[in-house]
């Protein structure tokens, strides 16, 4: 028998692991993709993130500190805040998360400012 005809464990593995970069690349591709479009932000994940952020109050706090640690914390709370949303099937980058989050901020301290300019 020709052995050319049976794949070896050798091509297998070469195949799997081309196909797992192949995967990556994709992925790398479409969240690129997706962060260079601007998020449109509606009601609903809007509020599911600010009740994520209510939930996870310790890692919010932290965001506001330096160095590795609190790099750690953005990251992982990014990324967590992304996934909840993926899993209610809205589909927002940890990036976006992040960005949307700093303009909840700011328009909080705006709505502050206004008040107080009218009193």
């Amino acid at each position: 028998m020709d052995q050319t005809l049976f794949p070896s464990d050798q091509d297998y593995v070469y195949e799997r692991n081309a196909n797992s970069l192949d995967n990556n690349l994709f992925n790398d591709i479409f969240t690129q993709f997706i962060e260079r479009i601007k998020a449109k932000w509606h009601e609903t994940p809007e509020q599911l993130l600010r009740d994520f952020l209510c939930q996870r109050n310790k890692d919010v706090k932290k965001l506001n500190k330096r160095g590795i640690t609190a790099k750690k914390v953005k990251a992982i709370l990014w990324h967590d805040a992304s996934a909840m949303l993926y899993s209610n099937y809205f589909f927002y980058t940890p990036k976006q998360c992040a960005i949307k989050y700093k303009n909840i901020r700011q328009n909080e301290k705006k709505r502050v400012n206004r008040k107080l300019c009218m009193k």
